[in-house]
C-alpha cells in the first residue's frame, strides 16, 4: 500500500510529509526489531555462558567431594567440617522378602508342582526350593527366579514339606511357610461329627 501511495501521493490526498514519517516511522520499528533480536541472541548467549559456568563449577566440586569422601586420613568430623554430609560409603545390601503363599500340588507320577508369590523381590531375585522327606532334615532341591517349580521323585502317600527362601547378594531371607503334601496321619485335620 505504501508503494502505490509514493507512486502518486497526491492523488489519494495524502502529503508527501506525511509519507516520510511513515518512512522514518518504519525505520526506527525496523532499527527497534533488529535491536531486540540482537539482544535475544546476547541474552541466548549469556544464559548458555551461565549455564556452562555451573556445569564445570558443579563438576569441579563433586570431584573436591570425591576426593574428600575418599581422603583415608579424613574422618567423618573432618568432612563434616567442609560442609558435606557425612555418608556411609559402604553398601549394604538389604534382606530379601519372605515368599509367600507356597502351593505344592501333588501328582500320582512322583511329581510335585510348586508355587509361591514373590513378595516384592526382583526378577533377578534367585529363589532356593527347598525339601524334607519323611521328617528328616532340609535339602535344596531347585534354585530359580520364577516362581515357580516341579520336583520329581516324591512317592505318593509319603510325606514330604516345602519351604522357599529368596536370596540375593549373599543375603537370604527367612523361609516360606510350610506346604506339606501326604501329611502324617497326625497332622491330618480331624472333621468333627455333629452332635
Amino acid at each position: 500500500m505504501h508503494r502505490v501511495l509514493d507512486d502518486d501521493p497526491g492523488l489519494y490526498g495524502i502529503p508527501a510529509s506525511v509519507l516520510a514519517e511513515l518512512d522514518a516511522e518504519a525505520d526506527r520499528l525496523e532499527a527497534s526489531l533488529v535491536r531486540l533480536d540482537e539482544a535475544k541472541a546476547a541474552l541466548r548467549a549469556a544464559l548458555a555462558e551461565r549455564e556452562q559456568d555451573l556445569r564445570d563449577i558443579l563438576s569441579r566440586i563433586r570431584w573436591i567431594a570425591n576426593d574428600l569422601y575418599n581422603n583415608p586420613a579424613l574422618d567423618a568430623a573432618d568432612v563434616a567440617r567442609t560442609g558435606l554430609a557425612v555418608r556411609d560409603t559402604v553398601y549394604t545390601p538389604h534382606v530379601p522378602h519372605t515368599p509367600v503363599s507356597l502351593m505344592a500340588t501333588p501328582s500320582c507320577d512322583g511329581t510335585v508342582r510348586l508355587k509361591w508369590e514373590r513378595s516384592g523381590n526382583s526378577p533377578t531375585t534367585i529363589f532356593e526350593v527347598e525339601a524334607s522327606r519323611g521328617g528328616g532334615g532340609w535339602e535344596v532341591l531347585a534354585t530359580t527366579t520364577k516362581t515357580k517349580a516341579t520336583l520329581a521323585g516324591f512317592a505318593p502317600g509319603i510325606e514330604a514339606r516345602f519351604r522357599v527362601r529368596a536370596s540375593k547378594n549373599e543375603r537370604t531371607s527367612l523361609p516360606s511357610p510350610i506346604a506339606v503334601v501326604y501329611p502324617a496321619v497326625g497332622d491330618r485335620p480331624v472333621l468333627a461329627e455333629a452332635a
